[in-house]
């Protein structure tokens, strides 16, 4: 069974949205994939949240007031032991500081968010 995670995360203030998706793509993904090696997600999909040029980069909110994050992440393991496997691999000291080095470029790690995803249920058309 799929063990799956969600990651909600901004891109610190002194950097555009364009700037922090290029960054993700471009530099943070391969770190992550470098360090991790064959532990790295069978996927990591990112989904990047509109957000217009001018008025702020505001998120365009169909229901609710504002939204702090730039993206949604959705990573996924065959398994829990895999996750572990991924997890621990980047919890090692010199991963980790790397992994934390690297974010201070382009996320704001005091409004990340991570959590393990239960069971999933789709509903097509």
């Amino acid at each position: 069974m799929p063990y799956e995670v969600l990651l909600l995360c901004s891109r610190i203030p002194s950097i555009t949205p364009a700037e922090f998706k290029s960054y993700f793509e471009s530099k943070h993904i391969p770190l992550l994939q470098s360090l991790s090696g064959p532990y790295f997600p069978t996927t990591h999909t990112r989904h990047y949240i509109q957000r217009p040029e001018g008025d702020d980069y505001r998120a365009t909110v169909m229901v609710g007031e504002g939204f702090e994050y730039d993206a949604v992440c959705e990573m996924s393991w065959e398994n829990e032991a895999a996750f572990k496997q991924y997890f621990e691999r980047v919890m090692e000291p010199e991963a980790a500081k790397r992994i934390s080095d690297d974010d201070q470029n382009f996320v704001d790690r005091s409004s990340t968010k991570v959590v393990i995803l239960g069971e999933t249920r789709i509903t097509t058309r």
